[in-house]
C-alpha cells in the first residue's frame, strides 16, 4: 500500500489504461476522452466494468458509453456471425441522481435511480494486480491538476479486497430493483431487474 497526496497524484490511476484482462472503474465523473480510452480497452478484449453517475457534466461520457456498447457492423462480422449488437466485455451501471434521465431502449445500458444515495466513491483496479481508492475522479483535472489524496495497492490480497468492495458497491446499487430502467448491461448480459 502506498499513499499519495498533492496535485497530479491521480496520474497513478492511469495505470488502468495498460490493462490486459480486466478493469473496474467507479467514478461519478469521467471525461469523454478517458471514456474513449476505456472503450479502446473493450475493443482490445479487456473486460471493463464502469460505475458512474448521470450528472449533467457526464453527458458526453454517457454518449461515448452508449456508442461503445454497440460495435460497428461490417460485412465480414456479419458473414462470420460476429455481428452482435452489444459487447459482452463492457458492463456499465449508471447511478441516476435525478429521475429525469431518459431510458436507452435497445442499447443494453443499465441505469439506476438511487434516491439520496448519490454515487461519490472513486475506485479503480486492473488485472488483479493494481487498485486505487481516493478522491480523484476519472477526469483530466482529477488525474493531473487537482490536489487529491489516493491510496494505491499492488499486493494480490489488497487488490482483491478493493475489487471485492467494488463488487459490493455494484450489488448495492443493483439491489434497487424497480429503479433499474433497463434489463441488460452494455455487454448484453441479462440483469436481475427490468424496466
Amino acid at each position: 500500500m502506498k499513499t499519495h497526496v498533492g496535485p497530479g497524484v491521480g496520474s497513478e490511476v492511469e495505470r488502468i489504461f495498460r490493462a490486459k484482462k480486466s478493469v473496474r472503474v467507479c467514478s461519478p465523473w469521467i471525461t469523454p476522452e478517458l471514456c474513449r480510452r476505456l472503450a479502446g480497452l473493450v475493443d482490445s478484449g479487456v473486460e471493463v466494468w464502469i460505475m458512474t453517475s448521470n450528472d449533467a457534466g457526464n453527458a458526453g461520457s454517457l454518449q461515448v458509453l452508449l456508442n461503445a456498447g454497440t460495435p460497428k457492423r461490417s460485412f465480414w462480422r456479419k458473414i462470420f456471425g460476429l455481428d452482435k449488437r452489444s459487447r459482452p466485455n463492457l458492463h456499465t451501471l449508471i447511478v441516476r441522481e435525478k429521475s429525469t434521465y431518459g431510458s436507452h431502449a435497445g442499447t443494453g445500458i443499465r441505469s439506476l435511480f438511487a434516491r439520496d444515495h448519490f454515487l461519490h466513491a472513486k475506485i479503480y483496479s486492473c488485472d488483479g494486480v493494481f487498485a486505487a481508492i481516493g478522491s480523484p475522479n476519472l477526469t483530466h483535472s482529477g488525474l493531473r491538476s487537482n490536489i487529491e489524496c489516493l491510496v494505491t495497492f499492488e499486493s494480490r490480497e489488497e487488490v482483491g479486497q478493493v475489487e471485492s468492495d467494488f463488487d459490493k458497491l455494484w450489488r448495492h446499487y443493483s439491489s434497487y430493483g424497480s429503479s433499474v430502467i433497463e434489463e441488460k448491461d452494455l455487454g448484453g448480459k441479462t440483469a436481475a431487474h427490468g424496466y
